[in-house]
């Protein structure tokens, strides 16, 4: 009777179509904390939410990164098989241990999002390039245990890069990411920030190998220069947004030309003198400094 009770109860929702209806229109817009907490009412809630997570190709915990539980994840660790789009940004918590099942049992993964994961390890990054060959975009950001050795595993198997952030990772080199830029002519999105190693050997290793490049940031790289930003614009001619905040050495010289064609030189100021006091086209820059006013006579 309890039995019957309890299917009655649930009428409303076992009469919709899982497939057709339940999953692309209801769980998909559920957060994942409601997806759980539906999980735990019974058998029936608990099949359709890993069957949901079974065939999801979107996994993002970044929103609850702070709250998500060790059952969260173990869950997603066993249940998603079909990822296509990864977001753990934020988890600081999270291991090696806990992220190479995941990697292992998706290998169709395109993009995936760690920036802000504290805890792991290179360790983890040969897991992901031996097991995921098809990635398009990865984001290491803020990950300074990320080595140049891990960088050139990566460049070792991956061949389809479109987008690469590796923002305040330090101990990367300019002889890691040359290898990994070479193996990778479809990169549209660059980010090198905050990597105070980076030398114009790396400006020019992008201007020969990324002719489709789109976005550059290199701001706080203070030892790039005129020089290197040149090659950019010599070579990459689809460039539309430069970041170039905390470049001491990059001045107007290397910068108007990209200016005068269009490209968004995005600025916050710190970067050389002369660039301090040229007055761009305001039309094509975001922020600029007002320059200082000139002394009293």
């Amino acid at each position: 009777m309890e039995i019957d009770d309890e299917v009655e109860d649930q009428r409303g929702l076992l009469a919709l179509p899982v497939e057709d209806v339940v999953i692309p229109y209801i769980l998909r817009r559920m957060d994942h904390r409601d997806l759980f907490h539906l999980r735990c009412t019974c058998r029936f809630a608990k099949d359709m939410v890993d069957h949901f997570y079974e065939d999801t190709k979107f996994l993002d915990l970044s929103r609850i990164a702070s709250k998500a539980s060790d059952v969260m994840l173990e869950v997603c660790l066993w249940r998603c098989r079909n990822l296509r789009i990864l977001n753990l940004s934020g988890l600081k918590w999270i291991t090696d241990e806990k992220l190479r099942p995941l990697l292992e049992n998706n290998r169709s993964l395109t993009h995936i999002e760690l920036s802000g994961c504290v805890s792991l390890t290179n360790a983890c990054v040969q897991t992901l390039a031996v097991k995921c060959k098809n990635l398009k975009s990865i984001s290491f950001r803020d990950c300074h245990w990320l080595s140049s050795g891990a960088m050139e595993i990566l460049g070792q198997h991956s061949r389809h890069l479109e987008c690469l952030d590796v923002r305040s990772c330090w101990a990367l080199e300019n002889g890691c990411l040359k290898f990994l830029l070479a193996r990778n002519p479809r990169l549209r999105v660059l980010r090198l920030s905050c990597i105070y190693s980076l030398t114009d050997h790396v400006m020019k290793a992008v201007a020969v190998a990324c002719r489709q490049l789109e976005d550059l940031d290199i701001r706080g790289c203070w030892r790039i220069s005129d020089s290197g930003v040149q090659m950019i614009s010599d070579y990459c001619p689809r460039l539309r947004t430069l970041y170039v905040s905390d470049c001491r050495k990059i001045s107007r010289r290397s910068l108007q030309p990209l200016v005068d064609r269009g490209v968004n030189v995005v600025c916050t100021g710190g970067t050389a003198e002369s660039f301090c006091y040229s007055k761009f086209d305001l039309k094509l820059l975001r922020t600029l400094e007002p320059p200082p006013k000139p002394p009293l006579s």
